[in-house]
């Protein structure tokens, strides 16, 4: 009803840590949208984690089946970063290769139309073995703080860069116009969406 009286063209859906255990119910809550908003001329769509391969138990995204909604979704925002994250080990949000592996795991499930790659604009610093989430200006300051030089790792094609604060050693692993450049390129390669 909402959709309709304030003319918007559908909604997407963002379920973030659904349990594995409810996979079949995810499905049918997918199922059971589609069919209330498409009769409307409303399009469904959903924000689904990143995969690259399908680990039905994964906290994370075993929920998310993706051969069995993929029907029901008119697009697919995937969320290609967190590869690396705040509570694990050290590395980049999303090196391009990972990001090539989730785009051509989805290829197998979704049309090239449907699928839009989600991009990162964080990143993260690692200390004494747990990292904080920075956004780019923070990590600017970091880098004039320091007096930094950051580096690029030529696999992962993202940005990085180490320092010491308090004898602790940090690493920190960011995107940038760069790495989100070689992204967009996986957008023209594939013919995603967007």
């Amino acid at each position: 009803r909402l959709l309709v009286e304030k003319g918007y063209r559908g909604v997407n859906i963002d379920f973030e840590n659904v349990p594995a255990r409810d996979r079949a119910y995810l499905t049918a809550f997918f199922r059971e949208l589609a069919a209330a908003l498409r009769p409307r001329n409303l399009l469904v769509t959903a924000s689904i984690p990143a995969k690259t391969y399908d680990d039905r138990s994964s906290a994370h995204s075993g929920a998310y089946d993706y051969q069995a909604i993929a029907p029901y979704l008119d697009q697919v925002m995937i969320m290609t970063y967190d590869e690396h994250y705040a509570g694990g080990a050290p590395g980049p949000v999303a090196s391009l290769p990972w990001v090539e592996k989730v785009v051509k795991y989805a290829l197998q499930s979704f049309p090239a139309q449907k699928i839009v790659l989600g991009l990162a604009a964080y990143g993260y610093d690692w200390g004494l073995g747990s990292g904080k989430a920075l956004h780019f200006n923070g990590i600017q300051n970091l880098i004039r703080k320091h007096n930094l030089v950051p580096k690029w790792h030529a696999e992962y094609k993202v940005p990085y860069f180490t320092y010491k604060s308090w004898g602790v050693t940090h690493q920190v692993w960011y995107e940038n116009s760069y790495s989100a450049s070689y992204k967009v390129d996986l957008v023209k390669k594939y013919g995603l969406k967007g």
